[in-house]
């Protein structure tokens, strides 16, 4: 980090010392209307940093109407008159506090204080606001010839302030500005954005204004040295997109991957660097996506691969990155090379899956039973014997022994590096070595073999990844992540050590099962306890220390809502509170974090009347078997339907509170959660104090602090079953990191060392009371003795 000792700080106003967007929106939301015109926070967010000229001709796109040059400059000198009356809304509590304070500090210690905005209104605005004495100087738009962030209005600033541009630090939120203050010449820090093009990024970030005085005290540190080294995909916040399920842009009722680009600018926003999307190639859609015909070809529900090329570039623009979903398990069969291995035995493609003579009594080979429900095994009238498929049965596992299918896969990676992706999620990765056919343990319901024991690690899989890892990813800047069934932190550090050459982290499923997700899924027991959450997770942080990298995540397009599995959808401030504190408890270890969309909304569980209403083919099936063959009664099978269902990580993201929320104009491929319309991407750009809005500070926060990414872990409040404290420690600096996971106020004292800590971030927004932690509350603290 560059060293930051200005003699003068230039603010922009609006955005880093107070917000004005509800007004902004108010009167653009009026322009709209006068034109006939959809607008929506979306929209708003892309006037960020644009002229006002220009953000009509943006509203204008959506109008059916044509305007006269004269008629678009009435629009816009009206749409600033509702502005500045809307502004007289604004008093002196439109500024925060610790803003204030802070700008009297920075005076008190002789730091010249200046405000640089485009805005004609910054003069009025900080009259509202009763801080108009606290800056030397004030340049306004009025003072410059052109009126959107320009290298003219700080250099301005800093003539006035009497100081040289290299002796000035600008403060900016928007991307902008900080291109302005860079092409100025002067330092900048950056407020509140997570993410940022790499051309175009801040010296420095900071959450608010106030935490400005501690960072020009910082001395910067020279790098600490870290096992296994300091890599893009160590630090970055990963976001999983369900494109299905995501933004419709053609008004199908299918979300799409022109959705995708057209909602880019709020991924961005929330600070993500890398989207994994779930599998967009060319499918049946029997198990939505995971069924591959072709893998070198996009699903025409989703769009073409020129639309493909675009997100990619658009990504790479804003300076993220794509990972793709590696699903070669098993394929299709309906894929050609399945289609000829079925035909021809002795073919080319004779053995490119798994196929075995049937048993003696003419049955499947063997008593496994599949992921999804049924056998493993299906027969093929037209080859005469049985293929496995470890989940439905138009998914045959391939067979990884014969080498020409290996280079079939590696050969179709490489084609997909070349096409400019940035790496793999690889599926069930972990299955693709078996170790034998024989019958498995009986499951405990009784109907089948369990198959894990002889296909879970196998004897061959970490030579199949070594040699993926010398022929294909060795030769890329890429990020590689496996979803390992019945991987164990030891077994772990095989598949992802730092060492090994194979993958680069592993998603681990022992949390997932800490209330029986994957061991008892389709029962109604599912109890958990914070002391096994711990023992589970400090197991893995521990073991992998110095060896391998945590992949951390909580939900996935697998996966139910996390807040109404592990936290409190019993209210909506329950809600709010639990959300956020999952989210730093987990995204504050060692690790990457993985978000699964909308969770960042504190998207919750639906509530289905009826299986009909399900499209999951996994609970479908589990239905099925649990009412049809094991007799459980149908409404109590709907009731863990409705608590242990992936289904609810697949309902559409809602954007707004209009009709199906927004997500698409047609009808939507699946029914959105009911309710969409208090919990949806623009009410939450709205509140400040939402999910949404915690979520950008949070990673901004750990991004800001080495010690939050690469720090090593240790559990501190092991035994209480409502409070989870662990310490992170890097180079000499601490942070602490404390949960309340219960509604309860509970007894907590971090200890006296931590009485000089500074506060990083709180779901409360407040300094906590002295003593304990209030109902499902986070907090963290940083101590950095020798700064």
């Amino acid at each position: 980090m560059r060293q930051l000792a200005p003699k003068g700080i230039i603010f922009d106003l609006d955005g880093v010392l107070c917000s004005t967007d509800r007004f902004h929106y108010e009167a653009w939301l009026s322009c709209a209307r006068e034109v006939d015109a959809p607008f929506d926070w979306q929209i708003n967010d892309r006037l960020r940093g644009v002229s006002r000229m220009a953000s009509l001709e943006i509203i204008l796109e959506g109008s059916p109407h044509s305007y006269t040059q004269e008629q678009k400059e009435r629009l816009a000198s009206e749409k600033n008159e509702r502005y500045r009356a809307l502004l007289s809304q604004m008093t002196p509590d439109d500024m925060d506090p610790a803003v204030r304070r802070t700008l009297h500090e920075l005076r008190d210690s002789g730091v010249l204080l200046a405000v640089g905005s485009s805005s004609k209104n910054a003069p009025y605005i900080l009259e509202r606001l009763e801080a108009t004495d606290l800056f030397d100087v004030v340049v306004d738009g009025s003072m410059i010839e052109r009126s959107k962030p320009d290298p003219e209005v700080f250099l301005l600033a800093a003539e006035l302030l009497g100081l040289a541009p290299e002796e000035c630090l600008v403060v900016e939120d928007a991307e902008a500005g900080v291109a302005a203050a860079l092409a100025a010449g002067m330092a900048c820090v950056g407020v509140g954005r997570g993410a940022w093009p790499a051309d175009c990024a801040p010296h420095a970030r900071v959450e608010s204004v106030s935490e400005l005085p501690a960072l020009l005290e910082r001395v910067p540190r020279e790098p600490v040295e870290v096992p296994g080294g300091r890599t893009w995909w160590k630090e970055a916040v990963v976001y999983q997109v369900y494109p299905r399920s995501f933004y419709d842009a053609n008004g199908d009722g299918v979300g799409d991957l022109r959705g995708i680009i057209e909602r880019l600018d709020y991924l961005s926003a929330l600070g993500v660097d890398v989207v994994w999307l779930n599998p967009i190639y060319r499918s049946p859609g029997v198990d939505n996506g995971y069924d591959i015909s072709d893998y070198r070809a996009i699903l025409d529900d989703f769009g073409t691969m020129a639309d493909f090329d675009e997100l990619l570039a658009a990504l790479h623009g804003r300076g993220m990155r794509l990972v793709m979903d590696l699903v070669v398990n098993h394929t299709s069969n309906q894929h050609p090379w399945f289609v000829e291995s079925e035909r021809d035995a002795q073919g080319p493609y004779g053995d490119f899956y798994i196929w075995r003579e049937p048993a003696a009594d003419g049955g499947a080979p063997n008593n496994w039973g599949g992921c999804f429900g049924g056998s493993a095994w299906t027969y093929s009238q037209e080859r005469g014997q049985y293929y496995l498929h470890l989940f439905t049965p138009e998914q045959p596992d391939l067979n990884w022994e014969n080498p020409r299918v290996r280079d079939e896969v590696f050969d179709m990676m490489e084609f997909w590096f070349q096409r400019g992706i940035d790496g793999f999620r690889m599926d069930v990765i972990s299955l693709i070595s078996k170790a034998g056919y024989e019958d498995g343990p009986v499951r405990e319901d009784g109907l089948w073999g369990d198959y894990m024991p002889q296909c879970a690690n196998g004897p061959r899989v970490h030579e199949y990844l070594r040699e993926m890892n010398e022929r294909v990813l060795s030769r890329h800047d890429d990020m590689t992540v496996g979803e390992n069934a019945g991987v164990t932190p030891e077994l772990a550090c095989l598949y992802a050590g730092f060492d090994r050459d194979e993958l680069d982290m592993v998603f681990q499923f022992e949390l997932m099962d800490v209330d029986g997700g994957e061991s008892r899924k389709w029962t109604a027991d599912w109890g958990w306890s914070l002391a096994d959450m711990k023992r589970v997770m400090t197991a893995w942080q521990e073991t992998l220390e110095g060896r391998a990298w945590n992949a951390l995540f909580w939900g996935n397009h697998d996966q139910p809502r996390v807040v109404s599995r592990f936290g409190d959808d019993s209210t909506p401030e329950r809600r709010v509170r639990s959300a956020k504190m999952l989210a730093t408890c987990l995204y504050l270890m060692q690790g990457t974090p993985y978000v699964y969309q909308g969770d960042e909304l504190g998207m919750t569980n639906a509530c289905f009347s009826s299986i009909d209403e399900v499209d999951d083919v996994q609970t479908r099936n589990a239905y099925v078997e649990q009412v049809g063959q094991l007799g459980v009664d149908p409404d109590e099978m709907m009731r863990i339907v409705n608590h242990r269902s992936r289904e609810h990580a697949r309902t559409p993201m809602p954007w707004n509170a209009e009709k199906d929320g927004g997500f698409t104009t047609g009808t939507p491929w699946r029914a959105l959660n009911p309710n969409y319309a208090e919990i949806n991407v623009e009410a939450e750009l709205a509140d400040q104090d939402s999910p949404l809005h915690y979520y950008r500070r949070l990673m901004a926060v750990r991004r800001a602090h080495d010690v939050l990414v690469y720090g090593r872990y240790a559990l501190t409040e092991g035994t209480d079953e409502r409070v989870w404290a662990y310490e992170r420690e890097l180079g000499g600096v601490r942070a602490l990191v404390a949960c309340n996971f219960s509604g309860d106020d509970v007894p907590f004292s971090p200890g006296e060392d931590w009485g000089r800590a500074r506060r990083l971030i709180s779901n409360y927004g407040d300094n906590a009371p002295t003593g304990a932690l209030r109902g499902y509350e986070a907090l963290v603290l940083l101590l950095e003795d020798d700064c």
